[in-house]
């Protein structure tokens, strides 16, 4: 019988498809390890997956654990979730806008900040409430949110500015509480919190800020 190199393997695809186009699904190859077998390799299946939980919708936007509790985003809805996989609705009477892009979290001991599609949300894990902020009170659409320092952090889309709210309260924000970043000569594309800094990234150049 004719050998395959590499008929049992793993997956390597070149460029051009006609010289090389292996593709292993839902194996793994294992080697043995004396030699002396009848074939060097075998394919072993992988592990199957078990079904948690069932959020529905289209599609999951996000997901953030805190203090032992698990949310997750699915469509216009906030879940949730308890380690037996069961679901909770958090936000019945104020529905999330729905995009159909991420959702992303801002995460202190007590509050989550949630920035989708433009608008705000917040969410107390001590009452369970869910509660939309004020569009009015930011200038512009936020497209990403942060928590540093015991201040939450509201970074508008499409401008050089980013808002922070009151001390340790996801709802309290003034208007007058705001930083332009002038050393940016473009728009803010994205932003990171890391050890205690804000990481401001525009199209060319990169600005830290810290809590001084």
């Amino acid at each position: 019988m004719p050998e395959f190199p590499g008929f049992c393997g793993p997956s390597y695809a070149l460029e051009s498809l006609n010289a090389d186009a292996q593709m292993c699904k839902n194996w793994y190859p294992e080697r043995s390890e004396l030699g002396t077998g009848k074939s060097m390799w075998i394919l072993n299946p992988t592990p199957g997956l078990q079904l948690f939980c069932d959020l529905g919708g289209s599609k999951t936007r996000g997901q953030v654990s805190i203090n032992g509790r698990n949310f997750a985003v699915s469509d216009a809805n906030f879940y949730e979730i308890s380690a037996a996989g069961v679901k909770t609705l958090r936000n019945a009477a104020v529905p999330l806008s729905d995009d159909t892009f991420l959702c992303l979290f801002a995460v202190s001991a007590t509050q989550i900040l949630i920035a989708s599609a433009g608008l705000v949300y917040l969410f107390t894990l001590a009452t369970n409430v869910f509660q939309a902020i004020d569009p009015t009170k930011f200038d512009g659409n936020v497209g990403q949110v942060h928590y540093v320092d015991a201040f939450f952090i509201a970074v508008m889309l499409g401008k050089q500015k980013f808002q922070f709210s009151g001390i340790l309260d996801g709802t309290a924000w003034d208007a007058l509480d705001f930083d332009v970043v002038s050393v940016l000569p473009d728009n803010i594309i994205g932003s990171i919190a890391d050890h205690r800094e804000l990481v401001l990234l525009g199209g060319t150049k990169t600005t830290f800020y810290q809590n001084t």
